[in-house]
């Protein structure tokens, strides 16, 4: 695989070549098709074990897709190749999974909670290098309400944006996380509940000015009654800080990507 930096450039293919636009790395890529054919990979007993493993990958993947949609109010915040990372910790989960035989392991995400709040949704401007502060995390015994509090938060030791900047704001958003299983009956992978992504309630606090020498920030959500989380679903708190500069008096403008946020808690 190679990059193409010349003035020549095409997508699509052209006899044994590929070319295409790399979005997220911003370069233009040409590479080279073969490999075994779509129907040795399916059907070939010497590719068992590869289609195990593209079973799997898919699973992977879908739940990775759960993810962000349970967290989308805040995809603009993200950037980079973070759905890989995302993919990445699926399968580690996955491979924890000592019951399901290989090409049917489930990712049971819900007992390894505290996997998740690794994950770096944003390469350019990874949220703990951005803010400052680990946020204090509260909720209620059935995990409906979910309470962020800084006390006392300073924007200027607290906050390390590179650029400049007159107001900012924080965004929390919870959702709600399906373990990813294989139903035998389906003879596929499937989410325990569907349609959580639904569920995800998000709030914001006012534009806040960085000159306020502290402030008090607190934060509240709570799923509608019926959408009480079960017992097997990971809520997922995630919060979001976007930054904005001073067009005038009373305009501001926030530029999309001027922001960066995290997964601080998964309960």
């Amino acid at each position: 695989m190679g990059e193409i930096t010349g003035p020549f450039r095409f997508t699509g293919s052209l006899g044994n070549f590929r070319s295409y636009y790399n979005s997220a790395a911003k370069k233009w890529v040409l590479a080279t098709k073969g490999g075994a054919t779509r129907d040795l990979i399916f059907n070939h007993p010497a590719f068992a074990r590869q289609r195990e493993n593209m079973t799997e990958f898919g699973a992977c993947g879908k739940w990775s897709h759960l993810i962000r949609m349970s967290l989308y109010d805040l995809d603009e915040l993200n950037s980079g190749f973070y759905m890989g990372g995302i993919t990445k910790l699926a399968k580690v989960i996955q491979t924890k999974d000592r019951e399901g035989k290989k090409g049917h392991r489930s990712i049971i995400s819900s007992k390894y909670k505290n996997l998740l709040t690794s994950i770096n949704f944003n390469d350019t401007y990874p949220f703990r290098q951005i803010v400052c502060r680990v946020p204090e995390v509260v909720s209620d015994d059935v995990r409906q309400t979910v309470i962020i509090n800084m006390p006392h938060f300073s924007p200027f030791s607290e906050l390390n944006w590179g650029k400049r900047y007159f107001f900012y704001r924080f965004t929390l958003t919870i959702g709600q996380l399906s373990d990813y299983i294989w139903v035998e009956a389906q003879n596929n992978f499937e989410p325990a509940h569907e349609n959580l992504e639904d569920t995800r309630i998000s709030v914001r606090t006012e534009w806040l000015s960085n000159n306020t020498d502290f402030t008090d920030i607190s934060l509240i959500a709570s799923f509608k009654d019926e959408a009480i989380p079960a017992d097997d679903v990971t809520v997922l708190v995630a919060l979001g800080i976007e930054f904005a500069s001073k067009l005038g008096d009373s305009t501001l403008s926030a530029t999309s990507g001027d922001g960066t946020m995290a997964l601080v808690a998964c309960l």
